[in-house]
């Protein structure tokens, strides 16, 4: 071993799984060979949320680096902003592993470092090793070169084509065991998707071994053999905000398929109730949001919210314009009668990337702002608060006006609220094994929830670490691991 240590934030794996699964990402060699004899150079590490896989992959690939030199690594998730925003601050940050790359000392394994202290995308290391990072929507240079790792960060967002190609770039050449035998390792982190998803098809075929971690795998919320108190407090999160097949892929880490309702938490009971303007405190603030529609419905959402943070914050959805065939110039004087009726005015109005209607909007004064268009994302946000008491109310009272005969004619969905009895998951004939697919909502019957979604999101009114997203407002996702184990369970 190098005279360099780990970041004194790391704590060593403490189960028997995650202390194998270390040394096979530290000795691929370990992994079965194919047919043919040769080793297998490809490992999928899945597992229920938030139990440390990628905070695991990281202090390898670290420990690697100093330990080796010349070596390659590539660090790589399907969108660069996410990887930017999310995971390089985790790594290269305060308490990261690789923030000894923002240290002057001469213990210090990383020599230089490319890019901000925020979104590093370079580490050079004493030994000659690198570490460089990509995302597949923005091809360059970097997704052409030679690796010794490449680790896919949210392996299961990506294609098998993609996945394939990267594994066509192990060819670097650095990374030997004593005999001279080429080590190579192409490596995923992957939360569970469907049973048919193409990474879940390579483990059966025996191409990609995948191997599992839990929640006790991770010492930030198992550590000396007992629960600390920010594990039971994760896990508690988790049963009480999952349900369904999102529940068997979080808690249990489970590839199970997306099926049924989208929102089968909604309840008349639980979520819709009469509410007067003055019902709603002086000092909330409004938010609009817009789904474009002509030959479906149009939609403007009038919300207000509470001005407490994170998972105390409540929404209330007031009042709603739901039309067909309405002009840019028809759904500005529908905005404007709407905020002059009740005297308010919308801080900001999040809308469909519609770029000529946003900008007719913003330049008759409206505050419009693209809405976030990850549908996954925001679907999981608008769950979530579903899930917290009081966290949506939806007024009874919803529409501004009479509801829209042209929709009836049309054959369209003419009341907002009937679009939750039927927003489905595709069914079992239409799925295609990628779950950027299957796990998204089918289109049509979902205008109002659109704007619903896209309000939500902008909060990101969620529990941090179910999912990963691109927004700049996502807190921390990945664990501490010293943070939980200093407060062990009595």
């Amino acid at each position: 071993m190098s005279r360099y240590a780990l970041n004194d934030q790391w704590i060593a794996p403490q189960t028997d799984n995650a202390r194998e699964i270390f040394r096979t990402l530290i000795n691929p060699l370990r992994l079965p060979k194919d047919e043919e004899g040769f080793p297998i150079t490809e490992l999928t590490v899945s597992g229920s949320y938030g139990n440390g896989k990628s905070y695991l992959i990281a202090a390898a690939i670290h420990m690697l680096c100093i330990d080796n030199p010349g070596l390659q690594v590539l660090i790589v998730r399907q969108e660069l902003s996410s990887l930017n925003g999310v995971l390089l601050p985790q790594l290269g940050g305060h308490s990261g592993l690789y923030r000894y790359g923002f240290r002057k000392s001469r213990n210090n394994p990383i020599r230089a470092t490319r890019g901000g202290e925020v979104e590093p995308n370079r580490w050079q290391y004493r030994s000659g090793s690198t570490v460089v990072t990509a995302g597949l929507d923005r091809p360059g240079k970097r997704l052409g070169g030679e690796y010794d790792i490449i680790w896919v960060n949210q392996s299961e967002q990506v294609s098998k084509e993609s996945w394939m190609k990267l594994g066509s770039r192990l060819r670097n050449g650095a990374w030997l065991a004593p005999d001279g035998t080429e080590k190579y390792l192409l490596i995923g982190d992957a939360n569970p998707g469907g049973p048919t998803h193409f990474l879940k098809l390579r483990e059966e075929d025996g191409r990609t071994p995948m191997v599992s971690m839990n929640h006790m795998d991770n010492p930030g919320y198992f550590y000396n053999g007992e629960w600390t108190q920010a594990g039971l407090a994760y896990v508690a999160r988790l049963k009480n905000s999952l349900e369904g097949f999102e529940l068997e892929r979080g808690l249990h880490g489970e590839w199970v398929a997306a099926s049924g309702l989208v929102y089968p938490k909604f309840s008349h009971e639980q979520h819709v109730r009469p509410i007067n303007f003055g019902d709603i405190p002086r000092d909330w603030l409004w938010y609009g949001s817009i789904d474009y529609g002509f030959s479906h419905a149009g939609v403007y959402n009038l919300l207000a919210v509470s001005r407490d943070r994170g998972e105390s914050r409540r929404h209330i959805a007031f009042k709603s314009i739901y039309k067909a065939e309405m002009t840019i110039d028809d759904l500005y004087r529908e905005i404007q009668s709407l905020h002059q009726r009740y005297g308010v005015k919308a801080r900001t109005i999040t809308a469909d990337h519609r770029a000529d209607s946003n900008e007719t909007l913003r330049r008759k004064g409206l505050p419009i702002t693209p809405a976030n268009k990850d549908i996954l994302e925001g679907v999981d946000a608008v769950k979530r608060v579903l899930n917290r008491p009081d966290g949506l109310v939806i007024n009874s009272q919803l529409l501004a006006h009479k509801p829209c005969p042209r929709l009836k004619e049309l054959g369209a969905v003419v009341l907002p609220l009937r679009e939750f009895q039927l927003y489905c998951y595709p069914p079992e004939d239409r799925r295609t094994g990628d779950s950027r697919i299957d796990d998204k909502p089918l289109k049509g019957n979902d205008d109002w929830l659109d704007t619903l979604r896209y309000h939500i999101a902008d909060f990101m009114d969620y529990m941090p670490g179910v999912r990963i997203g691109a927004s700049r407002k996502m807190p921390s996702a990945l664990p501490n691991y010293a943070s939980g184990a200093a407060q062990k369970v009595a």
